[in-house]
């Protein structure tokens, strides 16, 4: 692949929409006078149910400094633990958001007598967090939400390939009722939830003829300088089928959500590595984007050609090209498309090159390729192939380099 362009296409496999954790804060007010209620009269029946945790939000409801009735100062400070498993990477700005420290609270009367007010700071790992104190209203829990640097977080380091991350340990800290310093208001924690939302990991899937792998050099680089955690030791052979080459990503893919801690990853597939990526995720659902680059979703005439040349059947094409070369004839793509459509929950995007070739005698054997392969393209796979799937974001790149690393180097 060409350096220039592979920078190019970095930046836009990048793209990932990233959702932005709603804030928002219980602002109740009671007139309750200070409160002697010790841990015999706290009702659970109102608590709240503390939010599912998955690779984006981490939850502890039970162990230390949690569920011990309704503390005053002289039994405080509430020190609560909470661990998390996922490696982000140095995600740059823009790719992760800023996190949402989120906690069950038990009888907060902040503003209940504005003379001797409940006064519970909150830090998260030594930083004082913004706003300060709790919010509640008297004998109810009510759900305190708090919006953090993502930088006040600790979060694991890439323990490598086939590794698993240690968890990292954040601390959550209640200091209770320090206006008065005295018992004179009490608080309860039923849960601690941290959310945030961030760009899932990449995993790379090539093509056929891998011996030089596009995502070396300007590509993956781009990935890099961005800190999104990237995996490009998939080897699938050159010319395997989409069954046998579903099964080698399900190896990798798996293998990346133990080393960074996630649920699912985003698939950034070059060429027919595209194909093989849409037949994984129709069965399994640990993908949330397939981010193809180049890929002939219509089938390739380069195929058709060579079955055509060859006489009637796939088995010789299957001798020169493998299983690869007979799923990429047309018709073929034609059933494929057919069976293996998008899947819900999975984002497809597609990229298509439209490359126009130098105007004199260095610009002929691309020509005759786009010719060949149909115009406008990257003279292996045409833009209508690369667009073939309806259900996708279908984006095109028009440059005067080449799109594919397909000649001269693999793909």
């Amino acid at each position: 692949m060409n350096a220039r362009m592979s920078s190019k296409l970095g930046v836009g496999a990048v793209l990932l929409l990233l959702s932005q954790p709603a804030m928002a804060f219980d602002d109740k007010t009671s007139s309750k006078q200070p409160s002697q209620l010790r841990a015999s009269s706290l009702s659970a029946s109102g608590a709240d149910f503390s939010p599912v945790p998955n690779d984006t939000t981490f939850v502890v409801n039970i162990g230390q400094g949690l569920d011990t009735g309704c503390s005053f100062h002289s039994g405080g400070p509430l020190i609560i633990q909470l661990p998390i498993d996922r490696v982000v990477g140095n995600l740059q700005p823009g790719l992760i958001t800023n996190a949402v420290l989120e906690l069950s609270a038990w009888d907060v009367d902040l503003l209940t007598n504005p003379a001797y007010p409940e006064l519970d700071r909150v830090t998260f790992n030594g930083h004082v967090v913004p706003g300060e104190f709790l919010r509640g209203t008297a004998d109810a829990w009510i759900r305190n939400r708090f919006v953090i640097p993502i930088d006040w977080v600790r979060f694991p380091v890439d323990p490598g390939h086939g590794g698993t991350p240690t968890p990292e340990i954040n601390i959550i800290r209640i200091d209770i009722d320090t206006a008065s310093g005295s018992d004179s208001w009490c608080t309860a924690i039923d849960w601690v939830a941290l959310h945030f939302t961030a760009v899932r990991p990449v995993v790379f899937v090539h093509g056929i003829f891998p011996s030089v792998t596009p995502w070396v050099g300007g590509f993956k680089a781009s990935m890099d300088a961005q800190g999104i955690p990237n995996s490009d030791s998939l080897a699938m052979g050159a010319l395997d089928g989409y069954e046998s080459n579903s099964e080698k990503i399900g190896d990798e893919v798996e293998d990346a959500r133990r080393r960074w801690g996630v649920d699912k990853v985003n698939l950034v597939c070059h060429s027919k590595g595209g194909i093989d990526a849409r037949f994984y995720v129709d069965q399994h659902n640990d993908v949330e984007q397939v981010i193809q680059l180049g890929t002939p979703n219509l089938g390739s005439r380069l195929a058709e050609l060579v079955a055509v040349t060859l006489g009637p059947g796939f088995g010789a094409v299957n001798a020169i090209a493998g299983p690869a070369g007979g799923q990429l004839i047309p018709r073929v793509m034609n059933w494929f498309n057919s069976r293996y459509r998008d899947r819900p929950g999975v984002t497809y995007t597609s990229l298509a090159g439209d490359y126009t070739p130098p105007l004199d005698e260095s610009g002929i054997w691309d020509w005759s390729l786009l010719i060949l392969t149909g115009r406008p393209g990257d003279t292996i796979v045409s833009k209508k192939s690369a667009h073939g799937m309806p259900w996708a974001d279908n984006r095109t790149l028009v440059t005067a380099s080449k799109l594919r690393p397909c000649i001269r180097g693999g793909c």
